[in-house]
């Protein structure tokens, strides 16, 4: 498929009209708790069939009879397969393998349905109005799945390693320059700014303050988005903050903070964007979810070979500059990268220590295993075809 014909099915949310609202209505009802604030996208609209028509059939022509197609004369149709993205990087997989075609030889056509935030992506999939998604673990989706709504996490989408890492600690400048703030525990009394309470960068924050002794309670913790952070470092409203890259990179060069901590080195193999699957998907297309995982995997490893080994690079950078929210393609060289398994295996340390935190913190509405949560057969068997590396 051409690249115009990609663009051509690309859905926005904000096509909300599309969206069944029954459905809708019913999960809104069973997340009304764990997604507090966020509404879902609604459902498409039902193809609807053509009006039957009273006009006589035309009378056959004449000839020999024609045999029906076999499946060795007529080819498959492609497979939609509905993807809800964000358009950040760590779907930089999922991208690669699309315009590579990678899908395409798997007989499927991704349909990317263009989310504004992981709050709005979450019911959809709970609701199967899109096959996968990707996105954080979190308090939201822990409380949906404790509902039974039936979800599966089965592939990580990136983490943060100490030699690959988009998540930072950043400092505002001058207290790094004075030297006021040294290390953890003086940041006690200082003004942090994360995205959300209750995220994956409120808890990347915290299990740093802890090597210093302090707790999240020990700051004075505000929520702003992450564009809003660096001015906010310009103007001396906040002194520390739990970012991710392009901001990080952004922010250091306007000269405005520090990038201070790397999550990776603190919190090696922490993961923060998972790949999901609806419950329908899980059910019903069990085969169209093993061709799914081989030819994201399949991405994955392209992205490493071009930021690791330096292999295909600039091609690389160009469908990433095209399909996420980072545009600049000089910018990829400046910024730090996150890590993506080229096997896809979901590592459970690092949830369950997300999931711990988070009930500390009393953002859990109930008690789920995160094993139960993870259905590993789709890498497993993405695996056996096209092989295992190391990462």
């Amino acid at each position: 498929m051409d690249k115009a014909g990609r663009g051509a099915r690309r859905a926005s949310a904000t096509g909300i009209s599309r969206w069944r609202r029954p459905a809708l209505g019913l999960l809104v009802a069973a997340l009304s708790a764990a997604c507090a604030g966020a509404s879902a996208p609604p459902a498409r609209e039902a193809a609807t069939r053509p009006p039957a028509t009273s006009a006589p059939a035309a009378a056959p022509t004449a000839g020999p009879p024609t045999a029906p197609p076999t499946a060795s004369t007529q080819a498959a149709a492609p497979t939609t397969v509905r993807m809800a993205v964000l358009g950040i990087l760590s779907e930089s997989g999922i991208y690669i393998a699309d315009e590579r075609g990678y899908f395409a030889e798997e007989g499927l056509t991704p349909d990317f349905v263009t989310m504004d935030s992981g709050a709005r992506a979450l019911p959809a999939l709970a609701a199967s109005q899109v096959d996968v998604s990707g996105g954080s673990l979190s308090p939201a989706y822990l409380n949906a799945a404790a509902r039974g709504l039936g979800m599966k996490i089965v592939a990580e989408l990136n983490s943060n390693e100490p030699d690959g890492s988009s998540g930072y600690i950043v400092l505002r400048k001058d207290l790094t320059d004075s030297g006021a703030v040294r290390d953890w525990p003086d940041l006690r009394g200082r003004r942090a700014a994360v995205s959300a309470r209750g995220s994956v960068v409120d808890y990347q924050l915290a299990r740093g303050l802890a090597l210093g002794g302090l707790t999240i309670d020990d700051v004075d913790v505000v929520e702003m988005s992450f564009p809003d952070m660096v001015p906010a470092f310009g103007n001396g409203s906040i002194d520390v903050a739990s970012m991710t890259e392009p901001l990080v990179t952004i922010a250091v060069e306007r000269g405005v903070a520090t990038r201070w901590k790397n999550i990776g080195e603190y919190l090696p193999g922490e993961v923060p964007a998972l790949m999901s699957f609806s419950p329908d998907f899980l059910a019903n297309q069990p085969d169209v979810g093993r061709r799914w995982v081989t030819a994201y995997l399949r991405g994955a490893r392209d992205y490493n070979a071009a930021f690791k080994r330096g292999e295909g690079r600039a091609d690389v950078i160009q469908i990433l500059a095209k399909h996420t929210n980072v545009k600049d393609p000089s910018i990829y060289d400046r910024m730090g990268l996150s890590t993506i398994n080229p096997n896809g295996t979901v590592r459970l340390a690092s949830l369950q220590d997300q999931q711990a935190w988070w009930g500390e913190q009393g953002f859990l509405q109930g008690s789920v295993d995160i094993a139960t949560l993870v259905d590993n057969r789709f890498t497993e068997a993405a695996l056996e075809k096209i092989g295992r590396v190391e990462p």
